[in-house]
């Protein structure tokens, strides 16, 4: 008898929404809006900290000046590297050369075939690089092998749209032949332009470079060689995990997720509201009905539960719609500026199973809170008063 009554119960409430299609519908928008809006904004920051949180290997360890926090403030002079190259901690390939990459990086405006601007970060490099970046992968065309050649990352290419290969890029007076484009695992790196770094030092006046980065012969000594570079008078300059240092740079987003969380906080307040006002209508509009479940022996706690459940419906049908609104974004590439290194770095939108998870979860809750209290009003109703003034 019980699962008789709770089956009337629901399809009595669920017939309810199709009769009230206007106001349901309003609200379902609302939820979906508002949810829509907060999946775009976790996809949003699961995408910049994944392109940041994958920069870099782990054996690899990125030399600075003391006290820089990123590379656009660093200086590492020519002699500093000549001996950071020797230390012993530094892997060697099998011609016993050292695998060690003298960078200088420097934000650039690019002048592009058809006439835009696009920002991006050179990095001015050595022959050497690729056997310290392994991580680094060509896609199309070919390596830089002489000066005035370059080579793009993906997400740069794709900021710059079309075939860049055998295009130019200028940034003031040089202009620069794109000879390939390469894959970094989705990383930071593919926001880049790399060039020979005596055309970038030439072209800025720049006689240091940024920083150094290092492939120990194991990560396990990333602690030895900071020692021995404490211990040199010569070096005044600290060396960080490559990984630890780009985690450091994805910093700002974490700080952006807490904002957009509060953002999402507020959201959920203003559309649980939205639930709430298509509830006390629903209910002030069905006192007769709920008296009469009332009267038919249907619990208040049962009828408290329903009315919730009903909300709850609404919530979740705005919520899936919000998802599948954003997952149309999904794979879609924007940029941001990170204040520590102040490059802009561009990555994808991740529309991801949590990024949807999260997006039912902050539905649900609406629902929930938008249903609570008319659900517990419907509840306390007075079954003989109630009947009376119907």
């Amino acid at each position: 008898m019980g699962a008789v009554n709770l089956e009337l119960l629901v399809k009595y409430n669920l017939r309810s929404l199709l009769v009230r299609r206007i106001t349901s519908g309003v609200t379902v928008a609302a939820v979906g809006l508002v949810v829509g809006i907060v999946v775009v904004i976790l996809a949003l920051l699961r995408g910049l900290q994944a392109t940041l949180l994958n920069t870099g290997s782990p054996d690899n360890v990125i030399v600075l000046r003391k006290g820089a926090i990123a590379e656009a403030s660093s200086a590492v002079t020519q002699e500093q590297y000549a001996v950071l190259r020797f230390l012993p901690q530094v892997r060697r390939d099998a011609q016993g050369e050292f695998l060690v990459s003298p960078e200088l990086v420097v934000q650039v405006g690019l002048e592009t075939p058809d006439g835009r601007r696009v920002f991006g970060l050179a990095r001015g490099l050595r022959p050497r690089v690729m056997a310290v970046h392994d991580q680094v992968q060509l896609v199309s065309g070919a390596w830089a092998r002489a000066p005035g050649e370059a080579v793009v990352g993906r997400a740069l290419a794709r900021k710059i749209g079309g075939d860049v290969v055998g295009t130019s890029l200028r940034a003031g007076r040089r202009a620069w032949r794109v000879a390939g484009v390469f894959a970094a695992g989705g990383s930071g790196f593919e926001s880049e332009l790399w060039v020979d770094a005596d055309d970038l030092k030439a072209l800025y006046k720049r006689s240091d470079f940024s920083s150094v980065t290092v492939k120990l012969s194991s990560a396990t000594l990333a602690g030895s060689f900071q020692e021995a570079i404490n211990t040199d008078p010569r070096l005044k300059l600290t060396a960080k995990p490559e990984t630890a240092y780009y985690a450091e740079q994805a910093e700002g987003a974490r700080r952006i997720r807490a904002l957009a969380m509060a953002l999402a906080a507020l959201l959920a307040v203003a559309a649980s509201f939205s639930a709430m006002n298509t509830m006390y209508a629903a209910v002030s509009h069905r006192t007769r009905e709920v008296a009469t479940l009332l009267a038919l022996g249907f619990s208040p706690r049962r009828v408290q539960l329903c009315f919730v459940a009903e909300s709850l419906v609404m919530a979740l049908a705005g919520g899936l719609g919000g998802c599948l609104g954003a997952l149309a974004l999904g794979g879609f590439s924007t940029a941001v500026m990170n204040l520590r290194s102040f490059s802009e770095v561009m990555f994808q939108v991740r529309v991801d199973a949590m990024s949807v998870g999260g997006g039912l979860v902050f539905a649900a809750v609406i629902g929930v809170l938008g249903g609570f209290l008319p659900a517990r009003l419907a509840a306390r109703m007075e079954i003989t008063t109630t009947l009376r003034q119907a």
